[in-house]
């Protein structure tokens, strides 16, 4: 379901309701990137309000990281995964570190910890083990939860 696709094809109350249902999933996701920063012995931080270029942040033994979190729970048919690593839905500009530290992409495939100066490509493609010969570009960085500490 694409909220472009809904702009034209619904009325305005149902597209609130996917908005509402895309905000739940982005707070699903900050929330599950929290209780791993957590897990890991960290503290978690929010800003106030929407205004920030980064969800959370994150403290360990002194050492800040502005995470920005992006995710997706979709899974295309041949098992590969998707997730756009730039600010916004429609403008796509890029993050950079003025904006956070570390982008986090939430995905059924696993969570993959990537700093701003790795951003080579600004849209994860993962797939699983045995899809294709090569590992998707990021895979370096699955689970790379070492970066924060």
């Amino acid at each position: 379901m694409r909220l472009g696709w809904l702009k034209w094809r619904r009325s305005n109350e149902f597209r609130v309701v996917a908005i509402t249902k895309y905000k739940q999933q982005g707070n699903c996701h900050e929330l599950a990137v929290a209780l791993k920063v957590a897990e890991l012995g960290g503290t978690v931080l929010w800003p106030y309000g929407d205004g920030q270029a980064y969800d959370l942040v994150a403290d360990f033994n002194g050492k800040i990281s502005r995470i920005q979190v992006k995710g997706t729970c979709q899974i295309a048919k041949n098992g590969s995964t998707k997730v756009n690593l730039q600010k916004g839905s429609r403008k796509h500009s890029p993050y950079n570190l003025r904006d956070c530290d570390l982008v986090v992409a939430v995905t059924p495939l696993g969570n993959f910890v990537i700093p701003i100066s790795a951003l080579g490509t600004y849209r994860l493609v993962a797939w699983p083990v045995g899809v294709r010969k090569k590992p998707p570009y990021y895979e370096p960085y699955k689970e790379a939860w070492h970066l924060l500490k």
